[in-house]
């Protein structure tokens, strides 16, 4: 499994978040994705299917709960409507496993 794509990366941490990070905290896998893409930058490695994957994930989530501002980061969003870290994370997979199920996505399994 190709760990440089952002869709088979969640899909491992959703199955063993202790791998990544102990808590399943929204801040948790959130500063995790800060670091990875830091170094995606740094090392050159980012792509546009990366990029295509968050903004089409962000519209849907958004768009699932029917908000249009869109200027709150997602994971501010889901943070003030659940109101919980532990929830706003076990949401986040739960909306992302529902995104994935609707998306044509190579996984380079």
């Amino acid at each position: 499994m190709d760990l440089n794509n952002i869709i088979n990366l969640l899909k491992a941490i959703d199955k063993r978040h202790q791998m990544f990070f102990s808590e399943k905290l929204i801040s948790h896998l959130m500063r995790f994705l800060d670091g990875f893409y830091f170094c995606k930058n740094l090392n050159k490695t980012y792509n546009e299917s990366d990029e295509n994957f968050w903004n089409r994930f962000n519209k849907y989530v958004f768009s699932r709960y029917n908000q249009i501002n869109e200027k709150l980061s997602l994971e501010q969003f889901l943070l003030s409507e659940f109101k919980d870290e532990r929830l706003a994370y076990e949401k986040f997979f739960e909306l992302f496993n529902e995104f994935n199920g609707k998306i044509d996505a190579p996984s380079n399994e």
